[in-house]
């Protein structure tokens, strides 16, 4: 799991991770590409919209959604067993 703040990913994600956010631009695409980042969800009910969910299509990256804040779904995540 990652934070938020697309330096913060850039500089120190690993490749593998999940990434949640509250962003839904399209440079999220652009940054998990780049950091061989497979699935990216999306807090708070927010929407990416057609363009950057078209571009995560094409890279292979997964864009899902919670309504969960991201603190509760990286709780829920945690519990699940996901580290």
């Amino acid at each position: 799991m990652w934070g938020s703040l697309l330096s913060d990913v850039l500089a120190n994600a690993r490749p593998g991770v999940l990434w949640i956010t509250i962003q839904t631009h399209r440079n999220i695409v652009s940054v998990a590409s780049m950091k061989d980042i497979p699935v990216i969800l999306v807090s708070r009910n927010r929407r990416a919209d057609t363009q950057t969910l078209a571009e995560a299509e094409d890279a292979g990256i997964t864009i899902a959604t919670t309504a969960l804040t991201s603190y509760e779904a990286a709780g829920k995540l945690w519990e699940a067993g996901l580290r």
